[in-house]
């Protein structure tokens, strides 16, 4: 799948062809065919959670909250939208261990948590019963794009990345300068599920989140992440109807 150069390295026997494929998982649909289910009777988005420093620990500076706000945020925002939601984990412990934190301090209902999906039977069975997926993990996107069920990979190393690459879809891997919004949700929500989006941070003058916001923001900008900051311009410096009064435009970056 990867590091070909490595392999050849070992390679004893020269006779023994071999070469480099996007990734065996890509075959899903023909291997476990009898495995597919028919699409559940409520449109159902699954989210593949991750551990809760798995992004600290490869230097991105999102903490255990942040996802965790981002998870809970990234569910109201799809219930809004008539899809019912399942969080799941596809076989590492931390994985669980987190998505059983969501449950004991988020609110989480366990009853729309499936844990521990190691058996790729039913891991294939479960994806082809979604609308759509979002996951942190590799394989659920993986087989996602082989069944065809719309997913969101969230990078946080290089792995999804180099399966589009070899899969011949860069044009699928989208980073942005600046992205935009109004008030659907808390800037801290929306800071933590488009953040790592951004091909540009720190810069006030090249990108960031644009957001559309009314109300007093102070208990938000408080609680966004200590590496976020902030421009706040009142919307009424442009236009005088008093319907933008104490509306902003908010610049995160």
């Amino acid at each position: 799948r990867d590091n070909i150069e490595a392999l050849a390295k070992y390679m004893v026997n020269p006779k023994i062809p071999y070469c480099k494929v996007a990734d065996p998982a890509v075959f899903s649909e023909k291997v476990f065919s009898p495995y597919l289910k028919s699409k559940n009777k409520k449109p159902t988005i699954g989210l593949f959670i991750f551990r809760a420093h798995g992004f600290t620990d490869n230097k991105i500076p999102f903490t255990m909250n942040d996802a965790a706000d981002m998870w809970i945020g990234l569910k109201k925002e799809l219930e809004s939208r008539g899809y019912a939601v399942e969080f799941l984990t596809s076989g590492h412990f931390g994985d669980e261990a987190f998505m059983d934190y969501l449950i004991r301090t988020r609110g989480v209902d366990s009853d729309d948590c499936v844990f521990n999906i190691n058996c790729p039977e039913d891991l294939i069975g479960r994806i082809s019963s979604y609308k759509g997926v979002v996951s942190c993990r590799l394989h659920p996107s993986i087989v996602s794009f082989a069944l065809g069920v719309p997913s969101l990979g969230i990078v946080w190393n290089s792995k999804v990345e180099g399966f589009y690459r070899s899969a011949g879809y860069e044009d699928r891997l989208k980073e942005f300068d600046v992205i935009t919004g109004r008030a659907v949700m808390t800037l801290p929500e929306i800071a933590n599920l488009a953040g790592n989006k951004l091909r540009i941070r720190g810069d006030k003058e090249a990108g960031g989140i644009l957001y559309l916001k009314g109300g007093d923001l102070q208990d938000e900008f408080k609680a966004l992440n200590r590496f976020w900051k902030y421009k706040k311009t009142p919307v009424s410096k442009y236009f005088n109807e008093p319907y933008f009064e104490e509306k902003y435009i908010v610049h995160l970056y």
